[in-house]
């Protein structure tokens, strides 16, 4: 199964759900990825300090681009400006906060931050949410380029993943 989804719609859905935190405050596609204007004092569990300079920062812009696959793991790469001041260091000390709040979403499991050599990196496992919502099916392949997500799977294994709710 091929499936083609603009980030403009994914980006919908998220904001029409619910699914965007409160701190995200814009959102736009790019090329390959998403584009992201963030208030940063409306993250939770910043430290006072934190708050303190995120309210001298204003506004950040975040950059989420895609890096690539591997093992059914899709990387991204994020990268932050606020004021036209690189805040690539900042973002890899609040990489605990960031993977606190995919936590309390839920996707604690799924999702996580790592810390990069100098930008953090967001590593969504792809498979291993596949795994629960479809048991069998393999991720074939998983691309963002032109504004939207390619996603190719294999569901020639797939069975069901249990009684219907």
């Amino acid at each position: 199964m091929q499936v083609r989804l603009p980030l403009t719609e994914a980006l919908d859905a998220a904001r029409s759900s619910g699914r965007l935190p409160s701190f995200v405050v814009g959102a736009a596609p790019t090329d390959d990825g998403v584009a992201l204007r963030v208030d940063p004092q409306g993250v939770p569990g910043l430290s006072g300090a934190v708050r303190f300079a995120a309210s001298l920062a204003g506004p950040v812009e975040v950059v989420v681009r895609w890096v690539g696959l591997a093992d059914g793991d899709a990387t991204f790469a994020i990268t932050s400006h606020a004021r036209a001041l690189p805040l690539h260091t900042l973002a890899n000390m609040l990489s605990t906060t960031l993977t606190g709040i995919l936590r309390q979403r839920g996707l604690g499991d799924l999702v996580e931050v790592r810390r990069g050599t100098e930008e953090p990196l967001l590593v969504v496992h792809v498979q291993r949410a596949l795994d629960r919502q479809v048991p069998g099916a393999r991720l074939v392949d998983l691309a963002l380029a032109g504004g939207a997500a390619h996603v190719e799977v294999d569901l020639s294994g797939a069975r069901p993943a249990g009684p219907a709710v």
